[in-house]
């Protein structure tokens, strides 16, 4: 091109423009055989001599997309005429002139070269993120996991989305409020939104059911960021084939926010807080908040993310139907289920407090069947920075409550003897004492070939209940009753 010694009229700042193909030629009605993306060579021939034809033959090629357009001057074209100049300009089309003939081969043979290469580069590219997504997936990863590869590979922000709600934000550093907002600026495409890809995910038998998308919010998108997406798309199919699926990505989205507020070196604000409540199911703004916490009583199975997603799922319609805002979700690793249920009279505390957990203990029974669960309900906080130590302390207290006398559900609003012994289970006076109360039983068994120290690590395992402790230990209830009659009467303190 240097060689044309070439010179820009218009589309300064469109030069950066990708280039799909390089297409040479003198036909009257050009933008008809133009597809988009082309860089157009051109002597103007069949340029018109009057103005406004030569305005709509600019104005048709920027509508056909052309990428740019390259006059070389000569007997068909001395000079450029000012209406093409300023209608190109008008359209932002790059028009560049060359004031010396150059063999258009010279220009198409190289650049199509280099087309042709980079796409192959794009191929082999694809194919190796599809392999190593799908390298994921058979690994035991899932959609969420998937997710992540695709945002860290395309160095910005990811988010799946179905019926316009956000099911899950890869966000990478971005605070997810803010991620949030920035999708529904670009789907909306209102002004100043950053750029967005997006692909439809198949699900569920159908093939638009969601969609994923690509926030420019660290670095502008790129040819290849289109590819990676592209790979991504089956393999998320993939992904929702498993039982289940779409319930445990939305599952640990809102179970993310809720470790978000519970981790120390999370610096969510108020502000922020409400606004990521709010995209993740907290439909309405409350005067109160309460924590609760729950998990599977002892003796019981551990429920796994997807288990415990599915339970989460009927709790949430359960609440909605009550009218009562909440956000649940699975601890990322504590396993543990937490809920932040809202409230507008404080006297009410109580009342929620029952209604959550009846939910949590019924929606857990209908997929496991004589489960039992221990729920925590903490102190009500007026706003989400005052809820972020209560709901610390409601998870905090789950632990030392599933050994706690059965209740239908434990209030960790005050001081707890249960939770203050748990706290100090390591210290050696604990230790020492514990030692010494269970001396008597040691002793016991050790001279009559005896098993109180057993049933009493089983009647504690089973947080106090005797049904299950009698068949944990395959004794007769009337039998196990006189085990705990000899074990209370032999570690009473003696006075």
């Amino acid at each position: 091109m240097r060689e044309g010694i070439p010179e820009v009229l218009a589309g300064e700042d469109q030069l950066t423009r990708p280039i799909r193909w390089v297409h040479s030629g003198e036909y009257p009605d050009m933008p008809s055989v133009l597809q988009g993306g082309e860089l157009l060579l051109t002597h103007g021939h069949y340029v018109a001599s009057q103005e406004q034809p030569q305005r709509r033959y600019i104005a048709d090629l920027s509508r056909a997309g052309l990428a740019g357009l390259i006059i070389e001057l000569g007997t068909a074209m001395q000079q450029v005429p000012d209406a093409m100049i300023d209608e190109a300009r008008r359209h932002d089309l790059p028009l560049v002139i060359l004031h010396h003939p150059v063999p258009w081969i010279q220009v198409s043979e190289p650049v199509h070269r280099a087309i042709l290469h980079r796409q192959a580069e794009l191929l082999e590219r694809g194919q190796e993120l599809q392999d190593r997504f799908s390298a994921l997936l058979i690994a035991g990863a899932d959609v969420v996991d998937v997710l992540k590869a695709l945002a860290e590979e395309v160095h910005n922000p990811v988010v799946l989305s179905h019926e316009g709600e956000l099911l899950y934000t890869a966000s990478r550093e971005h605070p997810r409020a803010a991620v949030a907002s920035a999708w529904e600026a670009a789907s909306r495409r209102l002004p100043q939104a950053p750029e967005l890809r997006s692909a439809a995910v198949a699900a569920h038998g159908d093939p638009t059911w969601g969609t994923a998308s690509v926030l420019a919010l660290d670095r502008p998108l790129e040819p290849m960021d289109q590819v990676a997406l592209e790979r991504a798309i089956p393999i998320l199919a993939l992904g929702f084939l498993r039982a289940h699926a779409t319930e445990t990505v939305g599952a640990r989205d809102r179970g993310e926010f809720l470790d978000a507020l519970i981790d120390p070196e999370t610096r969510l604000d108020e502000s922020q807080a409400s606004r990521r409540a709010s995209t993740v199911g907290f439909s309405r703004r409350t005067s109160w908040l309460l924590p609760v916490a729950a998990d599977l009583a002892p003796g019981f199975t551990r429920l796994d993310e997807r288990d415990w997603a599915l339970v989460g799922a009927e709790i949430r319609r359960e609440l909605a139907s009550r009218q009562i805002p909440a956000v649940l979700g699975t601890l990322g690793r504590e396993r543990h289920l937490a809920v932040i249920a809202g409230m507008d009279a404080s006297g009410r505390r109580d009342a929620l407090g029952a209604t959550v957990a009846e939910t949590v203990r019924r929606a857990v029974q209908r997929s496991h069947a004589e489960t039992d669960v221990v729920v925590c309900a903490g102190r009500l906080s007026a706003s989400w920075r005052e809820l972020r130590p209560a709901l610390r302390e409601t998870v905090g207290a789950l632990p030392a409550m599933r050994h706690a006398p059965v209740e239908p559900w434990h209030d960790v609003s005050g001081p707890n003897l249960h939770r203050l012994l748990w706290t100090l289970r390591d210290e050696p006076a604990l230790a020492d004492f514990i030692d010494q109360r269970l001396a008597p039983l040691r002793d016991y068994d050790a001279a009559h070939r005896g098993e109180l120290v057993k049933t009493l690590e089983t009647f504690c395992a089973h947080g106090g209940r005797k049904t299950e402790t009698a068949k944990a230990l395959h004794l007769e209830r009337q039998s196990l009753y006189k085990r705990l009659t000899r074990i209370e009467s032999l570690s009473s303190p003696r006075r």
